[in-house]
């Protein structure tokens, strides 16, 4: 301005090196959003519908660019508009200048934002690590490895309506897929622990009175071969599992869950007691309850466990039902064997659905995991942008007050004084950030505590086994945000303590 430039060329100068610097950055926020895109996708599981057609939305890239190109304008033209009278800023002593309020008061809201938008994020991304861990410590009642499943469909004029045929070829396959080397046992079933209940129907149970129509109980009916809960590694808490006498012509009998037993007969033994599919009027067998095994997790993890009523497959002679194969090695080495042996039975049968028991597992919680994994990124996002933004303030601030600190050190301060007299400062603005980022907290978790609704076919909550005002999260979160910006804060301060009071007077 001294030398003549008008306030316009000012501006044009200010906003022209914003404008680069925020097209340097974007294009590199794009190359990392691609990059941490891939990395996302090939964390998802396999099974995750549409995976395929994730791609960088071209209206999202079109956003994001004008948001940076609105930043670069807002945050290149308020300097320049702020600029100091070219007078007043030889009679300052330049780059030692003293800020004044209101840009101080700008800057340090700034920093508050950034602090406490961090901490918002940081909060988040700690609820769903301590909802994943829950998850992971929840005992689905079975083994979940060295475990494959399959999907087997079968279909031929010879098996329509035809029980003893679907008996005759289930058994078979039964022998053939055990024979093969590597596999410890094999059975089938028509519902798989985690993937969902098939069969769900009202029941009478035989010893109690008829309830209301409207409270009628509704339990997970499960036909599963004798082998089952063998290979599935389900405990038998009480009686017998089924054997190959359970058979069409056989007694009907029945094997019901914990949770079951200590509904109806909490100070009873349910063995030999009867329970009958369908409403009382109907007239269905009853069956004996000849057993007692532990409960299993059938939809998902993370819901509660139904009441489930296990049937003997011989009984049943269900066509679609799933294969559960335990094996010595890694169940992938015997998935394509195991599917030979069915083949060799009938080329017709369709199999699908191959996938390990811990494949399931891990789709059954995909909704927790990609939350995880998301607020994670941007929390460690999140705080190294607070920290650097920390960083540039605090020296900033730094450097304005150099002339003040060297004043200080001439009139005898020590160093420890001037580092004090930094910290003290960044701090308060630390903690103000975090205390409303931690109000901003509150309001987070309503959203992650509530339902979210999938497809129409339920509801899934993000969190599990975690209180939405978890106390741990909400007493680390803070620390772990306020050390970092602790650490930020010293390298500015300690290097306050370095000015050398002569040279910084020598500016007046």
């Amino acid at each position: 301005m001294a030398l003549g430039a008008g306030r316009g060329r000012l501006i044009r100068q200010s906003l022209t090196e914003s404008f680069l610097l925020s097209v340097l950055g974007g294009l590199a926020g794009m190359l990392v959003a691609s990059l941490l895109l891939s990395a996302r996708i090939s964390l998802a599981p396999p099974n995750l519908p549409r995976l395929a057609d994730v791609h960088l939305s071209g209206r999202v890239l079109l956003f994001t660019g004008a948001v940076t190109l609105l930043t670069s304008l807002l945050f290149g033209l308020l300097p320049a508009l702020s600029s100091t009278p070219s007078t007043a800023a030889f009679s300052e002593g330049g780059r030692t200048s003293t800020a004044g309020p209101i840009r101080r008061r700008l800057f340090d809201s700034l920093l508050v934002a950034e602090i406490a938008f961090a901490m918002i994020v940081l909060t988040g991304a700690g609820l769903m690590a301590r909802t994943m861990y829950k998850i992971a410590n929840v005992d689905p009642g079975f083994r979940t490895d060295h475990l494959l499943t399959m999907r087997m469909d079968i279909y031929g004029p010879q098996y329509r309506n035809n029980l003893p045929n679907i008996a005759a070829f289930q058994k078979a396959a039964l022998t053939n897929v055990k024979a093969l080397p590597g596999v410890e046992s094999a059975a089938f079933t028509l519902s798989l622990p985690i993937a969902g209940s098939k069969w769900g129907s009202v029941f009478t149970v035989g010893d109690q009175p008829v309830l209301d129509r409207s409270q009628i109980p509704i339990a997970a009916f499960n036909p599963v071969s004798p082998e089952y809960f063998q290979t599935m590694g389900i405990r038998l808490l009480r009686g017998r599992v089924f054997t190959e006498g359970d058979g069409a012509q056989s007694p009907k009998v029945a094997i019901i869950n914990e949770t079951m037993a200590r509904h109806f007969w909490p100070n009873e033994d349910p063995i030999g007691k009867r329970v009958k599919q369908g409403w009382p009027e109907w007239n269905t067998p009853w069956r004996e309850v000849i057993g007692v095994v532990a409960d299993v997790k059938l939809n998902g993890v993370i819901d509660t466990t139904p009441l489930h009523i296990y049937l003997p497959l011989a009984q049943e002679g269900m066509a679609s039902v799933y294969l559960a194969v335990r094996t010595k090695q890694q169940p992938e080495a015997v998935a394509a064997a195991v599917q030979s042996a069915l083949h060799s039975l009938d080329s017709q049968i369709v199999i699908y659905q191959v996938r390990t028991m811990d494949e399931r597992l891990k789709g059954a919680v995909v909704s927790q995991r990609a939350a995880m994994i998301l607020l994670s990124a941007f929390a460690v996002l999140a705080m190294l942008l607070a920290v650097v933004g920390i960083y540039g303030v605090i020296s900033w601030g730094v450097v304005q007050r150099t002339r003040e600190m060297g004043l200080r050190m001439a009139l005898g301060a020590l160093p420890r004084d001037v580092m004090w007299l930094v910290l003290r400062r960044s701090m308060l603005l630390v903690l103000a950030g975090v205390t409303l980022g931690l109000l901003g907290a509150f309001a987070l978790t309503r959203v992650l505590g509530a339902s979210l609704t999938e497809g129409g076919a339920g509801k899934t909550p993000l969190l599990f086994g975690v209180k939405a005002m978890d106390p741990i999260t909400f007493i680390l979160t803070p620390i772990l945000l306020a050390l970092v910006a602790f650490l930020a804060c010293c390298l500015p301060a300690r290097r306050a303590t370095k000015i050398d009071p002569l040279l910084a007077l020598r500016y007046e």
